[in-house]
């Protein structure tokens, strides 16, 4: 994270399944937690919030066969759900609900295809991205969003003493649009390191 750059610390990146990095990252195995939308502290309560919002997350609902208008939550109930485990927003907003939750995004995309589920929940970027890099067609985004969540960068209480000078960065890098285009190009990069794997 270049927000880590500018305050003097070398940071590596792990890229670990959803579920077990907040795990992780809360038992203190890891130090910090790069984007979640906002967490209950009772559920993870030794993560400490950086109180700059580095992005907004579109919940967005994709299915094959349905049509509807999304109106929250509740008008997802007669149906069966795919979602990601660990995605927060998905598990708290389809909790009770006919749920089949999966590791990865790319399975997420696949139950859908081949009519596992009727529908599932995603971060709208990462579905546009997953449905491009896999080719998958007859996929389509209904709407509108059935919620909008602010993400935001946490750290392990150990490491609270650093919430000041990134909320700093953060800050200055957001205002002047520099997250966003760091966002932009990790999905392009993201994209061509998957092309290279497969060829």
């Amino acid at each position: 994270m270049e927000a880590y750059g500018r305050i003097g610390i070398d940071i590596q990146i792990l890229r670990v399944p959803s579920e077990r990095s907040l795990k992780e990252t809360n038992a203190g195995i890891v130090d910090a937690e790069m984007s979640r939308i906002r967490l209950d502290h009772a559920a993870y309560p030794h993560l400490r919030r950086v109180p700059v919002p580095l992005n907004i997350l579109e919940a967005t609902v994709y299915t094959k066969l349905l049509d509807f208008n999304v109106d929250g939550w509740k008008s997802l109930e007669p149906y069966s759900i795919g979602i990601r485990r660990g995605a927060m927003f998905a598990e708290q907003g389809t909790a009770g609900m006919n749920v089949i939750a999966v590791k990865r995004n790319e399975q997420l995309i696949r139950l859908l295809e081949r009519g596992r589920v009727e529908l599932i929940v995603m971060n709208r970027i990462a579905a546009e991205y997953e449905i491009t890099r896999l080719g998958v067609s007859g996929i389509r985004e209904l709407s509108p969003a059935i919620h909008y969540h602010e993400v935001f960068h946490y750290v392990h209480q150990r490491n609270s003493h650093l919430i000041d000078d990134l909320s700093r960065v953060l800050l200055q890098m957001r205002n002047s649009g520099e997250i966003e285009t760091i966002v932009r190009d990790s999905l392009s990069n993201l994209a061509d390191d998957r092309a290279s794997e497969s060829k």
